[in-house]
């Protein structure tokens, strides 16, 4: 077991807890500082940055980013929470890094905005009677009462409101970089086919002695 270091209250709190391992999601026990499969130790998880994972995603060096749900210490939740209030634009994806769903937050809700808005009565769609036409016949004979165009920001809305719950309750994915002490234990490489000449080297003359000692 690796010393203890008391470094950070943070720091403390976690070793008094149980953990799971961001890296292969191992459970670390409380009391232990080290992941027994993978090596990573809770200072390594408490000194992860999400900072340093914009830059390697940036830069494209091909380092080994994860994404967890504890919030790493340069993301303030403040600022997250701030964030969230022009979240159905994908703004606060846009800040920790996580593009795909920021871009298709964005997309959704700008397209769904356009298209409603082009349907809706009194728009630019009175110019064309026969797509008037088809809304009401839509909205008139379907179960649900939201013509398809509608539906692209309530899904927008809907993805809003999932990601400030995960936030509140400490369940969104944060990409972050695991820190740099401590790093995972990497032992020595060992070549496979010379620890069997090594073995038979050692084992021969074992035999040979035994060889003369039966005659």
């Amino acid at each position: 077991m690796s010393p203890r270091k008391e470094i950070d209250p943070r720091l403390d709190y976690l070793y008094n807890r149980n953990i799971r391992c961001p890296y292969c999601k191992t459970s670390i026990l409380k009391f232990t500082t080290t992941c027994t499969k993978c090596g990573v130790t809770k200072e390594q998880i408490f000194e992860s940055s999400n900072k340093r994972a914009k830059e390697i995603m940036k830069s494209r060096t091909g380092e080994k980013i994860i994404k967890t749900s504890r919030r790493p210490n340069d993301v303030k939740f403040l600022t997250m929470c701030l964030l969230l209030i022009p979240g159905i634009f994908g703004v606060h994806n846009f800040y920790v890094g996580r593009k795909v769903r920021a871009w298709l937050m964005l997309s959704i809700f700008i397209v769904g905005l356009a298209l409603a808005l082009y349907f809706t009565p009194g728009t630019m769609a009175n110019s064309f009677e026969d797509i008037h036409v088809a809304r009401q016949f839509f909205l008139d004979h379907s179960p649900i009462p939201i013509f398809p165009t509608e539906m692209l920001i309530i899904a927008a809305i809907l993805m809003w409101i999932c990601d400030i719950v995960a936030i509140i309750l400490g369940w969104y994915k944060y990409p972050v970089r695991l820190g740099e002490s401590a790093k995972k234990s990497s032992a020595p490489s060992v070549d496979a086919d010379r620890v069997k000449d090594d073995v038979v080297e050692t084992t021969e003359p074992a035999k040979a002695h035994q060889r003369v000692k039966k005659k």
